[in-house]
């Protein structure tokens, strides 16, 4: 969604097992592109309903790919100010990036804001195995067993999928298949290296991380405290209510995700000027 002035680029990352058009996403591209910013949704890759041809798959600390996006989206249209958004892993996505590639980011972002984001991905999984998350483990579980068999299809003799039915618990599931497709020995492997919350010191741009205490997913780990006291480039806004990735709010047609994003965008905007 590109407005006719090609100055303010909003670049949207969806969650796992998202796609550029969940309801989200959509809402958040509408109401920026009704603030006159132009409006960038991408895939990760095996996300947009065609196949990933490679065996790796995407994951918290891969930040190739939205790299190469925000650098393509500057030479090829001239977008003097960008601003980056992310929700849940688009939201570790986009802080790993800020992070680890702190030092050779385009001069054009200008700030960061990721939503219901699991900073400490390792005490998330373990989240995700409680009762109370049964719905979001049984629905990510489906969507994830379903590429892996396609994996399987397309690299025969790869992984043994006999063992999605012995799996029990989300380290179980990480430490046999995600960490694998991912390049990494075992899940703690797989934690320690993609998990955003050890890198957050590095960002040199300002960054919001949004969350909600009533969040299911997220623990007390993935609320970075201290960080936000030592890194003055890094806010965090921690409501009591909001979910994940929900933010919803009485009598607006948008959630508080995207009028405190705007709010905080406008801001570094005005300071760069």
């Amino acid at each position: 969604m590109f407005q006719a002035d090609k100055e303010k680029l909003v670049i949207l990352s969806h969650g796992l097992e998202g796609n550029s058009n969940k309801v989200y996403i959509t809402n958040a591209a509408k109401y920026f592109q009704d603030h006159q910013y132009n409006v960038l949704a991408w895939n990760n890759r095996g996300c947009s309903g065609e196949e990933n041809k490679t065996l790796k798959l995407n994951h918290h600390g891969e930040t190739d790919d939205i790299h190469l996006i925000v650098n393509h989206a500057i030479r090829k249209y001239g977008f003097r100010k960008v601003y980056l958004m992310g929700y849940s892993l688009g939201g570790s996505i986009t802080l790993n990036y800020v992070a680890r590639k702190a030092d050779i980011l385009p001069k054009e972002i200008l700030g960061a804001v990721a939503i219901s984001t699991p900073c400490d991905l390792r005490s998330a999984s373990h989240s995700l195995d409680e009762r109370k998350n049964w719905f979001f483990k049984d629905l990510f579980f489906k969507k994830i067993s379903k590429r892996v068999i396609g994996k399987e299809l397309q690299f025969p003799n790869t992984f043994d999928v006999d063992k999605l039915k012995k799996v029990k618990s989300w380290k179980d599931f990480d430490n046999e298949f995600s960490a694998k497709l991912c390049g990494f020995k075992n899940s703690d492997d797989f934690y320690d290296n993609v998990s955003s919350l050890p890198h957050l010191p590095k960002i040199k741009v300002n960054t919001l991380i949004l969350n909600a205490i009533n969040d299911p997913i997220l623990t007390e780990k993935c609320h970075p405290k201290e960080m936000v006291k030592s890194n003055k480039n890094l806010k965090l806004i921690l409501t009591d209510h909001g979910g994940h990735v929900g933010f919803l709010e009485r009598n607006h047609h948008h959630s508080f995700m995207e009028r405190a994003a705007l709010q905080f965008f406008e801001d570094n905007y005005d300071s760069h000027i």
